[in-house]
């Protein structure tokens, strides 16, 4: 399996974590759960929770975390700097935002001339290069860039989900590509559940002294199932899956118990 399917599955994975579509989680997720307010649209939910800015900060980092590369210069650099590439003009509008995306985008011009960023193209001019997102997310977290929260979670999730791929010559070989995918698969779709019920109930996934727990996550997980997966529920392990989460929380820089 390609990294460009894995890349489709995981825009249809990400829309349906924050309820893009009818089908998503904003519709199902829990609804017996409160009584009268079951029909309470999710959507709603995490703006009060968050506040607006930041939900439309995410949506901006789900459209753009799934695509296969970034313009470096006018896709990338907003993107690290909290920008709307598509809206790039209206970002820059005092001297010290205009600083900043002139000195990052300087260094990532230094770092790959260095070797130090991968780009795709680099037989063309500085501003045509295009990077893939994992690069440009790898890059920035060791240049320490100060990372936006929505886009550092998103982009381990996406890491964590793509599976690497061999070329098998043999039936047994190929069947065991088969097995890794299918838990690859596995894999992606309980990360996908965690951080779905994380952002709709934070509190819930969390202990007495305010640190998220993977056991609770699970919890909410296993009692949302239906909703969550359908009838292709996830072939992992409850032991599996608590590793899996605990890594998982463990390299997002969540505060989570031991």
């Amino acid at each position: 399996m390609t990294a460009k399917n894995t890349l489709n599955r995981l825009i249809s994975t990400i829309k349906n974590i924050f309820g893009r579509s009818k089908t998503s989680l904003c519709y199902h997720v829990d609804r017996n759960d409160s009584g009268s307010h079951s029909t309470l649209d999710m959507r709603q939910k995490e703006k009060d929770i968050y506040g607006e800015d930041r939900i439309e900060q995410q949506k901006i980092y789900e459209k753009w975390v799934v695509k296969e590369s970034w313009h470096l210069k006018n896709q990338a650099i907003p993107l690290l700097l909290s920008m709307d590439p598509e809206n790039v003009s209206t970002s820059l509008c005092d001297e010290e935002t205009k600083q900043k995306y002139q000195d990052l985008w300087e260094h990532a011009q230094h770092c790959v001339e260095q070797e130090l960023l991968f780009v795709l193209n680099r037989e063309c001019p500085a501003d045509e290069w295009e990077a893939s997102p994992i690069d440009v997310y790898k890059w920035a977290a060791i240049s320490r860039v100060e990372l936006p929260k929505e886009l550092s979670l998103l982009m381990e999730f996406v890491m964590k989900s793509l599976v690497p791929t061999t070329n098998f010559n043999n039936n047994s070989r190929s069947s065991k590509k088969q097995n890794e995918v299918s838990y690859g698969k596995s894999k992606e779709r309980i990360l996908g559940a965690a951080l779905a019920v994380l952002a709709a109930y934070p509190e819930r996934c969390r202990n007495k002294k305010g640190c998220v727990r993977a056991e609770n996550i699970l919890s909410l997980i296993n009692k949302n199932k239906n909703a969550l997966f359908g009838e292709e529920i996830p072939e992992l392990s409850v032991t599996a899956s608590s590793d899996l989460i605990n890594q998982w929380l463990k390299t997002s820089g969540i505060k989570a118990s031991a």
